[in-house]
């Protein structure tokens, strides 16, 4: 069997972490992953699906999300997203370490 390799969008992937943690769906709900605290001039870290689909860029600054779009802040929780994406990484080889025992 050849090499198998995973791609995980983790601009995406901070933004729908925060959704989840929230109980929100983040194909509806705009939310941005960002440190208020830096004021308007912060780099988001990671805008939710529905704001990238509402034409906001990923990596802008808050202030150049447009001012008539609704949006939530989350502040970056960056040792929750590494944790999660280990256990993802983790299941999946699992996955296909019991996919290969099962066809061998």
């Amino acid at each position: 069997m050849g090499q198998v390799y995973m791609c995980i969008d983790l601009k995406s992937f901070y933004a729908s972490v925060e959704c989840v943690a929230r109980g929100y769906d983040p194909f509806k709900v705009p939310l941005v992953v960002a440190d208020p605290t830096r004021g308007e001039g912060a780099i988001t870290l990671a805008i939710s699906p529905a704001l990238k689909a509402l034409g906001v860029k990923n990596r802008c600054r808050i202030f150049e999300i447009p001012k008539d779009i609704q949006y939530e802040i989350a502040m970056p929780r960056m040792r929750k997203y590494m944790n999660l994406l280990l256990i993802n990484v983790c299941s999946y080889h699992i996955l296909i370490l019991s996919f290969q025992i099962f066809v061998a």
